[in-house]
């Protein structure tokens, strides 16, 4: 179990349940004491207050970039040394995806990040890239 616990996975495939942002953001999380941060840096700050914000039929009130940047947040809010994040992107126009490649790159400074994308902003961004070619990785 200590194991799963290092390590944080945002699927590219978005989960949102019915609730406010705030039940998405803290669904795996037992306390509330950096969500604020969380939204600011997922681009979420439109949603001060997120715990009265309503989300409902599994996200279909909200836009596909909204829900990638729910996700997000939802990594934010993890203290794991390993986070995977696949095409966390995915939705959001040019400025917010840079802005959050760089809250990324801030949040996790100290941490193995993996991200798989096919967004070369996104790929530019990282340290060591690979790239799939044939069933093999090459480095970049």
């Amino acid at each position: 179990m200590q194991l799963r616990r290092s390590i944080c996975y945002i699927p590219q495939e978005d989960f949102i349940v019915n609730g406010s942002i705030e039940d998405n953001v803290l669904l795996y999380e037992k306390g509330k004491n950096n969500i604020r941060s969380a939204l600011n840096d997922a681009m979420l700050s439109e949603y001060d207050n997120g715990e009265t914000h309503n989300i409902c039929d599994g996200g279909i009130s909200i836009s596909g970039g909204e829900r990638r940047r729910i996700m997000l947040a939802r990594a934010f809010m993890t203290n794991a040394s390993v986070i995977i994040l696949d095409e966390p992107t995915t939705g959001l126009d040019s400025n917010t995806e840079k802005q959050v490649i760089k809250n990324i790159k801030k949040r996790f400074k100290d941490r193995l990040v993996i991200i798989i994308s096919h967004s070369e902003e996104v790929l530019k961004s990282g340290d060591i890239r690979l790239r799939m070619a044939d069933q093999n990785l090459i480095k970049v």
